[in-house]
């Protein structure tokens, strides 16, 4: 009589198989896996023998035996998993987090959302990476995130060095190389500019996405290498971003309206039929200094338009002006929430208190504020025109929003902002000529584009900044402008530190020590009764502590909104050299 067989062991480990069905070979130096069958031959081996001891596969006791080595299989192919593709960084998936948490990912740069292989990129990226400024790290950093980019660098012509005529040189590929110097400002050297070839197209893989949550296909801004390039560019140069190259860098993302460009009509799934009228032109973001370089060639719509429902913040404003008797054309209702929710996309929303659009459609609707829907007053009538914006002289603006007592507010004695917009002037600037204050007698903060004489156009100003200071009256933190137009802004960041922005740049910084919030409101186009002023206001922003790129942001957005709206802001001028 026989108590069975011993199963005879397999020939080789378990292989691991792929999930497409062929099999791994398992190399000699590689963690060896072992299933169940590799398991089971183990512990029937180690049993006594005897006829209780049956080894007949279909014994109870094999049948144990066989439930037990599944169990230890198992267990055997997670370890395996961990030792073989969780320890490499480059497959890593359930360990994903903890690598992450070890390197310091997510990286701020990865604002979007990201898929399991973008993750596993990023940080190898963070683990391999040599730190270096020269041309081909920046390709490299480029190609390894997905991007084909070329980067332009620029410096002025130079007597003795260039010469006249086209001076550019063919190629290996024989194409002609970029113009090796410029007609400009000298200053021109310190900026460059990284042309991008193509989008950045992310597909679905397996293994590399999570289904339900990554698309099929993401077409994404390059906004991960602007940000580790702005990071990483040499401290002195100013980078620029052309994605003039790109045939339509957004279509088919789902921040715009996209259908078809000739007017067909789209049917829907759901039978819904879509008539596109999208324009081909756009108003590209203006940036901050005279370095901006080319112009987009793409198909784009020229009122860049937010996916609806519209934002809160727009209804609440919109029911605001109703309420009120006032009206708002489709056009501006757009814009301003496109403007809104741009403005909460950049993180900038919750740093406000206030924002006035004085330069609206009327001068009911130019009264309520985006923010709250809270309204201003137009005191002893300062004259309003239609995208203008409101003129000091016998009147001026309170916005009832008193800095010291406001519930809520953002506006703190030494976190604090106030911002005013000054419309291209027609009549005389004259010393009398404070746009913004916080008092109705001798102001501790305001903004104060100041000159001896009457001056229309370009001329030298003195241009005032105080906010919560105590050394206000001794008029010490001043700037000379040429301009007496544009975004003038003044931030206070500390006990002993505020700053004056004029179009987005800080031009300004004073240490002067800080004075208590004035509980007065706001006035704009002059201080209450005694200092008013000609010059005309198309915007008002009161705010908590700004950083000097939130004043960059903020200056691109409003004046991307004013060009869509038809508001006339003047160009901006060129920075000194």
């Amino acid at each position: 009589m026989t108590n069975g067989f011993v199963p005879e062991p397999p020939q080789s480990p378990t292989p691991q198989s792929t999930q497409f069905g062929t099999v791994v070979p398992i190399p000699a130096d590689r963690h060896v896996r072992r299933g169940q069958e590799e398991y089971a031959h183990a512990l029937s081996a180690l049993l006594p023998q005897g006829i209780a001891w049956p080894r007949w596969s279909d014994s109870t006791l094999m049948r144990v035996v066989y439930g037990l080595s599944g169990a230890m299989g198992w267990a055997d192919g997670r370890a395996a998993d961990l030792l073989e593709r969780e320890s490499d960084p480059r497959q890593t998936v359930e360990m994903l987090d903890s690598w992450e948490r070890a390197w310091g990912l997510p990286d701020p740069c990865y604002q979007g959302p990201q898929s399991v292989g973008e993750r596993q990129q990023a940080l190898v990226l963070r683990m391999t990476m040599l730190g270096a400024q020269s041309r081909e790290f920046f390709y490299g950093v480029a190609d390894f995130l997905g991007y084909k980019i070329s980067i332009t660098e620029y410096r002025p012509f130079m007597v003795g060095v260039d010469r006249c005529g086209d001076n550019r040189t063919i190629q290996a590929d024989g194409s002609l190389s970029d113009w090796p110097c410029q007609i400009g400002y000298s200053t021109m050297r310190f900026a460059w500019t990284v042309h991008m070839q193509q989008p950045k197209l992310v597909w679905f893989r397996a293994a590399k996405g999570q289904c339900g949550i990554d698309p099929h296909l993401r077409i994404a801004r390059a906004g991960d290498l602007e940000c580790l390039i702005h990071r990483w560019q040499p401290a002195h140069t100013q980078v620029l971003f052309d994605y003039s190259g790109i045939s339509d860098p957004f279509a088919a993302a789902d921040r715009y309206n996209v259908a078809q460009r000739a007017g067909d009509e789209v049917v829907l799934r759901s039978g819904v039929a879509v008539v596109d009228t999208r324009p081909t032109t756009i108003f590209w973001p203006q940036a901050p200094n005279a370095f901006y370089v080319g112009s987009p060639t793409s198909d784009q719509p020229s009122l860049l338009q937010a996916l609806a429902p519209a934002d809160p913040a727009t209804t609440v404003w919109q029911n605001a002006v109703v309420a009120k008797g006032g009206t708002i054309s489709t056009t501006w209702l757009q814009q301003t929430d496109f403007l809104i929710k741009q403005i909460k996309q950049a993180d900038l929303w919750t740093v406000l208190d206030r924002l006035w659009i004085f330069g609206g459609e009327s001068e009911l609707s130019s009264l309520v504020d985006l923010v709250a829907g809270a309204s201003a007053i137009n005191v002893n009538s300062a004259i309003w025109s239609t995208r203008g914006g409101f003129q000091g002289g016998p009147g001026y603006v309170n916005t009832n929003f008193n800095p010291a007592t406001a519930p809520g507010r953002k506006y703190q004695r030494n976190s604090s902002t106030l911002i005013a917009w000054v419309m291209p002037v027609s009549t005389a600037i004259t010393a009398q000529n404070i746009i913004v204050s916080s008092r109705d007698t001798t102001a501790n903060s305001l903004i104060a584009p100041w000159t001896s004489a009457p001056v229309i156009g370009a001329q030298n100003l003195l241009t005032y900044f105080a906010i919560n200071d105590a050394n206000a009256a001794a008029w010490n933190f001043y700037q000379s402008t040429s301009y007496p137009y544009g975004y003038f802004g003044v931030t206070r960041s500390g006990v002993t530190s505020s700053s004056g922005y004029y179009n987005g740049i800080q031009i300004q910084f004073s240490s002067n020590p800080s004075a208590p919030v004035i509980s007065s409101p706001v006035t704009f186009c002059g201080m209450g009764n005694n200092y008013m002023s000609p010059a005309q206001l198309c915007l008002g922003v009161i705010a908590g502590g700004m950083t000097a790129a939130q004043h960059r942001t903020l200056y691109t957005l409003l004046r991307n909104f004013f060009l869509a709206v038809g508001v006339d802001v003047g160009t901006p001028p060129a920075p000194p050299l």
